[in-house]
């Protein structure tokens, strides 16, 4: 009997991913039945070491680089033990059988046990290597320079690509036809890496060479007709900046590349129906400003089931359309990318049927997550129902407090600016060193501007700076008159912005911000009462703290924050 060799290494192959992971859900299992340490118990409910250290590392990972040597460990669990109390209060009152509550622990629970499938089934299969790292920054970090121009409708957008071939100037063609950003700048996209393109357009691009014009090509905003300049190559000097984001972007495709592969494995195993007509109800619809959005006529209409349990509904394909949908201006690529995303949530909703079925959601760790999870959405409404209830503010305690911090409610001042748009920051910079010598604004922003203030010599107008809003709003509050801001980047331009004029505009009125003073006043006397009725749970609660244990903590990446694959992020131009 003749033998297939390529047949026999393929099925060894699959046996040896099969035994891999069966060995790393052994493993895991075994890790997750040994006695947790224990930090604390709060009336007998524990508080293990390790949910300290995850908490910890969540902190430290978010806190400033100067924020972390100051932070106070004990701090840390005085609040995790005032939770747990303020949890066991609240299920006392069975606010944890509250429908809104037990949808969104069971959504949570779901979640986690797939992120416990995927982690065995395809961050495993995820990993970076350094040849496929190097790989992807030499391709999509590769840079050209085009121009565009850009029409809503593909009759439209041939009708330039047909102009352009006859000789029309496509620098003025863009700027007085084209309707994408890059408009104002003639068209010109310069020296930008493939990554930052839209996908179309990158495909486009990279296959012509200099001079070429071609198109159209549709994009999410319309139909794109481009003419390339140049070509750069990925600069060396930046791999070691970009190289976490590389690593991040080859896992997020291998990722994908390994669900599509799971995909016809879990589909056999668990049922995949569509009903055709409950997706054809959800069509695209444009709102004034031309965005589109899905309609969802039926809501809580079932889409896709999957297996005997599992099923999508219209409004969860709905919201995935949306998040897809929420640049995109052409009704042919938001119809394009419809079923693709419909795929991708039928994929993730298999995970989740086969993470089920192996019963991940009853693992002690899922278990623990779920119960802290728990806890803290319940801790919102227990305030505001039990600590909360019986506090009032009278209008003598708001004219009181706005009497003692009268210095505190100044309105923001008004300042007048004069702005000039560039294309690139080197030539903001040379403007910005020109308006600093004396400069004239109005002479230079008819000169070099690119926006719509060029025709009033610059003039942007009054500005009011928002309060507590970081960045340009900031820098407004303390600019005087004269002052020439750094350059910022917004959008595709560069903005120089000079302060022609600043007013200050006295104490808000009392009756204005009243109801912001109700809110302050309440935060102060809810703080109080918190504060005591604590006191009083601590002092009837048995809580018991391992300080030998808690001295010896380290910080760790937490469980279920982690993130396997997915959508590859970020905003990309045109």
């Amino acid at each position: 009997m003749s033998r297939n060799p390529n047949l026999l290494v393929l099925l060894l192959g699959v046996l040896l991913l099969a035994e891999g992971s069966q060995a790393s859900e052994r493993t895991e299992r075994a890790e997750a039945e040994r006695p947790p340490a224990v930090l604390a118990t709060v009336n007998g409910e524990p508080i293990l070491a390790a949910d300290v250290e995850k908490r910890l590392g969540r902190i430290h990972g978010a806190a400033a680089e100067g924020q972390r040597s100051g932070f106070s460990l004990d701090s840390l669990l005085f609040q995790m033990v005032n939770d747990v109390l303020l949890g066991q209060e609240a299920r006392a009152l069975e606010m944890d059988r509250e429908a809104a509550i037990r949808r969104k622990v069971e959504a949570f629970r779901r979640d986690l046990a797939r992120k416990h499938l995927e982690r065995l089934e395809v961050a495993e299969y995820a990993r970076p290597t350094d040849e496929e790292v190097r790989q992807v920054f030499e391709e999509q970090y590769r840079r050209v320079t085009f121009r565009v121009v850009t029409a809503y409708e593909q009759k439209g957008a041939e009708e330039l690509l047909g102009e352009l071939r006859a000789g029309a100037d496509l620098v003025e063609l863009a700027m007085q036809r084209s309707v994408d950003p890059y408009r104002l700048r003639g068209g010109l996209v310069e020296n930008i890496p493939r990554i930052d393109l839209q996908r179309e357009i990158g495909d486009l691009v990279f296959s012509l060479d200099p001079g070429v014009t071609a198109g159209p090509v549709r994009t999410d905003l319309g139909w794109s007709v481009v003419r390339v300049d140049s070509f750069e190559k990925a600069d060396p000097e930046r791999f070691s900046a970009l190289q976490g984001r590389l690593e991040a972007l080859v896992s997020q495709r291998k990722a994908a590349a390994r669900r599509s592969v799971l995909a016809p494995e879990l589909k056999a195993k668990h049922a995949v129906r569509i009903d055709e007509e409950a997706v054809a109800e959800i069509e695209p619809e444009r709102l004034p400003d031309g965005r589109l959005i899905p309609k969802t006529p039926n809501p809580e209409s079932v889409v896709v089931r999957i297996g005997d349990k599992e099923k999508i509904l219209a409004s969860e394909y709905g919201q995935a359309l949306l998040v897809r949908w929420k640049r995109v201006r052409n009704l042919e690529a938001a119809t394009a990318a419809a079923p693709i995303i419909l795929q991708k949530v039928i994929e993730e909703r298999l995970l989740t049927a086969e993470a089920l079925a192996r019963g991940y959601a009853q693992l002690p760790e899922v278990e623990r997550a779920v119960h802290a999870y728990e806890t803290q959405q319940l801790i919102s409404p227990f305030l505001k129902e039990v600590v909360a209830a019986g506090i009032t503010v009278s209008e003598e305690e708001m004219r009181s407090y706005y009497e003692e911090h009268r210095e505190e409610l100044h309105r923001p001042p008004r300042v007048r600016l004069g702005q000039i748009s560039v294309g690139s920051m080197e030539e903001s910079k040379r403007l910005e060193e020109s308006l600093r010598k004396g400069g004239d604004l109005a002479w230079l922003a008819e000169r070099h501007s690119v926006d719509d203030y060029r025709d009033k010599g610059g003039d942007r107008g009054w500005v009011v700076p928002q309060p507590g809003v970081e960045g340009f709003h900031a820098q407004l509050f303390e600019a005087q008159i004269g002052e020439v801001l750094e350059p910022m980047r917004i959008g595709d331009v560069f903005v120089v912005t000079k302060v022609t004029g600043r007013e200050d505009q006295g104490v808000y009125p009392f009756e204005e911000i009243s109801g912001n003073i109700r809110e302050k006043v309440f935060a102060e006397k809810f703080g109080q009462a918190l504060d005591r009725f604590m006191s009083t749970l601590r002092n009837r609660s048995t809580i018991e703290i391992d300080d030998e244990l808690l001295a010896s903590l380290s910080v760790e990446g937490s469980v279920e924050d982690e993130s396997h694959g997915g959508e590859e992020s970020g905003d990309r131009h045109q």
